[in-house]
C-alpha cells in the first residue's frame, strides 16, 4: 500500500535508502550530488547531451551541478511537505575552472576529463574549506530552504560513514579509515551547523554503529 506520507530529498543515496525500508512514506522529487560548498557558485557552460552517465538521474543530477540549475530544480518541482537534508556530499573535492566549482565525483570527474578540461582545473580537497566557509555554505542554503519548508517540517539525517563491513559472514575493517575519519569529520561539522541553524527540525539518528554490506546492492 502506498505510504499516505511523501517526503522530499536533498541530499546523499543514504537518505534516499531510508525509505526503502518502509512502505509508510513515499520519496517526491530527489537532488543528489549537488552539495552546499557548490551550489552558488558561477554555472559551466555544458549541455544535457555531453552528459552520459550510468542512469538519466545521475545525468540529470550531474547537469544540474555543472550548469548550478538546482536550485531552480527545487523551487520548480518540490513540492512534498516534508523535506530530508544530510551533509554527506559535502565530502566531495571541487574542481576549479574559471569562476565554476563542481563537485568531483564519479561521473562529473568523468564529464570534465572528456571535455579536456580536467587538467586545467585546479583542484581543492574538502578537507581544506574552514569552518568559516562552512558555516556560511550552510547558512546560506538554510536560508533558501526556508524559503519553501517550514522548519518543524525539515529533517536532518544525522550519520557517520561506516568503518566496518559484513562479508561472508565476518565483519572486516575498511582499508581507508584516514579517509572515512576525514569524510566523517566534515560531515559531523556541516551536520553540527545545519542543527544549531535549524533547532526546529527533526532528526534521524543512528541508535547503534553502521556497518556496510558488500552484499548491498549499492555496494559497501
Amino acid at each position: 500500500m502506498a505510504g499516505s506520507i511523501t517526503v522530499d530529498i536533498w541530499g546523499s543515496c543514504v537518505s534516499r535508502e531510508i525509505l526503502n525500508y518502509t512502505e509508510a512514506v513515499n520519496c517526491g522529487k530527489y537532488i543528489l550530488q549537488n552539495p552546499i560548498h557548490t551550489l552558488n557558485s558561477k554555472p559551466f557552460a555544458i549541455k544535457r547531451e555531453q552528459i552520459k552517465g550510468s542512469s538519466r538521474f545521475i545525468s540529470d543530477m550531474t547537469y544540474l551541478e555543472f550548469t548550478k540549475k538546482s536550485k531552480e530544480y527545487f523551487e520548480t518541482n518540490f513540492k512534498s511537505e516534508f523535506l530530508i537534508i544530510d551533509a554527506a556530499d559535502c565530502r566531495a573535492n571541487i574542481a576549479i575552472l574559471n569562476e565554476s566549482k563542481i563537485a568531483l565525483f564519479l561521473l562529473t570527474n568523468q564529464v570534465l576529463k572528456e571535455l579536456n578540461m580536467r587538467e586545467s582545473c585546479v583542484l581543492r580537497e574538502a578537507s581544506e574549506i574552514s569552518v568559516k566557509e562552512w558555516t556560511r555554505y550552510a547558512d546560506e542554503f538554510c536560508d533558501f530552504i526556508l524559503k519553501k519548508y517550514k522548519e518543524s517540517n525539515i529533517i536532518i539525517n544525522c550519520f557517520n560513514f561506516a568503518r566496518k563491513y559484513v562479508q561472508n559472514g565476518k565483519i572486516l575493517t575498511f582499508e581507508e579509515q584516514k579517509q572515512i575519519n576525514e569524510e566523517n569529520a566534515i560531515t559531523n561539522l556541516v551536520t553540527d551547523i545545519l542543527k544549531n541553524n535549524l533547532p526546529k527540525a527533526k532528526r534521524i539518528n543512528a541508535i547503534f554503529p553502521v556497518i556496510g554490506d558488500t552484499e548491498h546492492h549499492l555496494g559497501k
